[in-house]
Formats: structure tokens, C-alpha cells, sequence
């Protein structure tokens, strides 16, 4: 009875922000740590007491998070009350620190040879400052950025503790790999459209054949079969039924059922046809309406 939108730091803008809360939305955004002044220095220096929290993902060992919750009252902007969770992962903290030692390290190597190579490239600039023609190692930043090892944020306004949350914004994995199989395994490739009523059609039959294929695999789990989808989108786009007229007559012929198909089939509640059947009968008249297939003499 109610919907929630979940979505990471690409989504945070004023425009953005002003129009979820005209509308009244409940929101849980990834937020830019960086580049958010409030958040830079209000929310990293409240004290709050952490929470552990054990995030699971499909196929990956559980991530151990240590959760805050920061909330900051009426600001100068009148935005009224904004609700922050902070969320720190040790693992990831400490790969966090150990690149930027590696970082750090190679700078100092390489600015003894020349500085001017370095300025281009982005992760090495962010510890850099320059000085007359030459630059060295702002060491303000690299204690600064200490503040962020393992550490992300959401901008929250939902009914649902800081845990919970945390919980469901990690759940967009599942919709990053929603549009994995929509590109790959259902192959729905780009294509540029010219009006807003194609775009909207092609977001729902993208849409569309998530939801089936995901109620197809439910039901394959329910009767018991097991198949990879790759082997399963092969089988059925073999199974053909082709209509052939010979000495006055029609006859459906339908190929040879590969792998699993007949079981997937039948766990649709779906039955497949003859082999060879007479489509001019009064029994089969339905059958002939219902073929999709080439003519063939």
C-alpha cells in the first residue's frame, strides 16, 4: 500500500530532493559524502552510538556494517528535519586504507622525478597541492580522507529504523542485476526512440519479461526442475509447430521437444500437441487459430 524510492547517489540533487518532497515520497538515497557540505561537517562529527548490522548478498560472504543515525533539525535553507545513516564496513575500510598507502607511496616516488605527469590523473591529484611551479603531498587531505575509509552514507525519509534501512538499500543489487539479465539474457539491447509513449513501452515489456521469466523460474523451482535459463531459452525457442497442407488436408507438425521443455510446459499448466495432428477436424479448429508458424506445401 505503499512505495518507497530506493535508489544510489546519482539520484541526490536539489531538483531531485524538492520534487520527492512536494510529492510526499518515502526515500532512501546513497548520499554524496564529498561534496555535501552539511554532511561533511555535521553528520561525520555527531556522536552517535553504532549498531552492528549483518548485510547478506547472493553468492558473497555477509558484509558486517556498523550503522548511525544522525538526525539535524530546521537549517538555514528551512528544509526542515533531515535524517542521515551512516554505515561503516570494516573490511572494506581496511582495503580502503591499504590503496591509499599504495597511493601515497608511488606519489612520493614519482614526484622526485616530475611532478607534471601527475597533476592529470584524478586519484593521485586529490593528494596533491600545488605550490609555485611545483607540487607536493597535501597531508591535510590524506588525514582527511581517513574520515571515509569503508564508509557510506544514506539520505533517508522512509518509516523504517536505520537498520532496516541499511538493509533495503542494499538490496539494489538486485536491480543492478535485474539489468544485467534484461541486457544479456533477455537481450533487450538500447534503442533510440523519438516519443514518450515508446519509451514507456519499451521500459514495460523490458519490465514485463523480468517479471515472467522470474515467475517462470519460481514455478520451475516449485515442480522441481532444474535447468540453467540459457539452456531453457534454447529448448523453447526450438520448439516449432509448422502448418503443412497435403491431398486437401492441414496438418500441424510440431518439432521434437528438446531438454526440459516438456516439464516446464506442463508446470505452466500447459500442454503441449501432438506431434502430427489434423488441424481441419472440429476438435483442433482452436489449435489451427492458435498457430504461429510459416505455411509450407
Amino acid at each position: 500500500g505503499s512505495v518507497c524510492l530506493v535508489a544510489d547517489r546519482g539520484m541526490i540533487s536539489k531538483a531531485t530532493m524538492a520534487a520527492l518532497e512536494e510529492r510526499g515520497w518515502s526515500y532512501i538515497l546513497g548520499c554524496r559524502m564529498r561534496a555535501t557540505k552539511e554532511f561533511r561537517e555535521q553528520v561525520l562529527a555527531a556522536d552517535a552510538e553504532p549498531v552492528r548490522v549483518l548485510a547478506e548478498r547472493a553468492g558473497q560472504e555477509p558484509q558486517e556494517l556498523a550503522v548511525r543515525e544522525v538526525i539535524l533539525q530546521d537549517g538555514d535553507a528551512g528544509e526542515g528535519e533531515r535524517r542521515y545513516v551512516i554505515c561503516r564496513n570494516a573490511a572494506q575500510a581496511r582495503r580502503d586504507q591499504q590503496a591509499r598507502q599504495e597511493i601515497v607511496a608511488k606519489l612520493q616516488e614519482q614526484l622526485k622525478a616530475s611532478a607534471q605527469a601527475l597533476v592529470g590523473n584524478r586519484g593521485f591529484r586529490r593528494y596533491l597541492r600545488t605550490e609555485g611551479q611545483g607540487c607536493q603531498l597535501d597531508q591535510d587531505r590524506i588525514v582527511a580522507e581517513e574520515r571515509y575509509d569503508g564508509l557510506w552514507a544514506l539520505r533517508v525519509k522512509a518509516p523504517l529504523t536505520a537498520t532496516e534501512a541499511v538493509l533495503k538499500y542494499k538490496q539494489l543489487w538486485q536491480v543492478e542485476r535485474c539489468f544485467r539479465e534484461a541486457k544479456s539474457l533477455l537481450q533487450t539491447r538500447p534503442v533510440y526512440h523519438r516519443r514518450d509513449e515508446t519509451i514507456r513501452g519499451h521500459v514495460f515489456c523490458s519490465f514485463l519479461a523480468l517479471v515472467l521469466k522470474r515467475e517462470l523460474e519460481r514455478r520451475m523451482r516449485e515442480a522441481g526442475i532444474e535447468a540453467e535459463w540459457a539452456d531453457v531459452v534454447r529448448d523453447l525457442d526450438r520448439l516449432r509447430e509448422t502448418l503443412v497442407e497435403a491431398q486437401g488436408k492441414r496438418f500441424a507438425l510440431r518439432t521434437k521437444a528438446h531438454g526440459a521443455v516438456t516439464d516446464i510446459v506442463r508446470c505452466v499448466g500447459a500442454k503441449l500437441p501432438p506431434v502430427i495432428q489434423l488441424v481441419d477436424s472440429p476438435d483442433s479448429a482452436p489449435v489451427a487459430k492458435a498457430v504461429r508458424s510459416q505455411q509450407a506445401t
